[in-house]
């Protein structure tokens, strides 16, 4: 289901896993997430069946694949890492983080209850993050800048 990207189109990275024992992860155009995640369960599925008609221990996925660990089962694509209130990616911007319990409550959110990017945590506690709020670990100083950045600009 390989397509030409369109202008409107935006650069998904999606993740397909195999009962969560083997993953590859791969970049996809597509004008919104749900074309992304049926694009890549598609490019998937295409390779995994011309290498024997079935699933394979080793697959052998080629570039632009990024293939992790190796487990065969049917696919399915990989939404743990995505924030539960906007759908984008968190881990893999660098968003993955740590708060305070109290202030994770405050969101709304109870533990281990999933993902929330930085910019939809600020408006579940009604206000701008700080550095001060994090702990044990913090978003990378990429993903922080360039939260910073787009609150700055109202995005």
């Amino acid at each position: 289901m390989k397509r030409t990207p369109l202008i409107t189109d935006k650069e998904f990275g999606v993740t397909v896993k195999m009962a969560r024992e083997y993953s590859a992860t791969i970049k996809v155009w597509a004008t919104d997430q749900a074309e992304a995640d049926q694009m890549a369960l598609d490019l998937f599925e295409e390779h995994v069946y011309d290498i024997n008609g079935a699933h394979g221990v080793s697959l052998g996925l080629p570039p632009p694949w990024d293939e992790h660990e190796c487990h065969d089962y049917d696919p399915e694509i990989d939404t743990i890492s995505r924030c539960i209130d906007c759908g984008k990616e968190t881990i893999g911007r660098g968003e993955y983080y740590r708060v305070s319990d109290e202030l994770w409550a405050a969101s709304g959110m109870s533990p281990g209850s999933g993902m929330l990017c930085l910019s939809c945590l600020e408006k579940r506690i009604g206000r701008p993050l700080t550095l001060e709020d994090f702990i044990a670990v913090l978003p990378s100083r990429e993903a922080w800048a360039r939260h910073v950045r787009a609150r700055a600009a109202g995005v």
